[in-house]
């Protein structure tokens, strides 16, 4: 099985630039029908 990997910025220009504007990540994605605490396979 292959994880997605979430990266907080698209780019590492993005990175740069939002880091030096006090940071502005990506929200994470959400856990959708399960709870966080659920492992996929279970």
């Amino acid at each position: 099985m292959r994880h997605l990997t979430v990266y907080a910025y698209g780019d590492i220009d993005e990175l740069i630039e939002k880091e030096a504007a006090g940071g502005a990540k990506a929200p994470l994605p959400g856990t959708g029908d399960k709870p966080e605490t659920e492992r996929p396979d279970s």
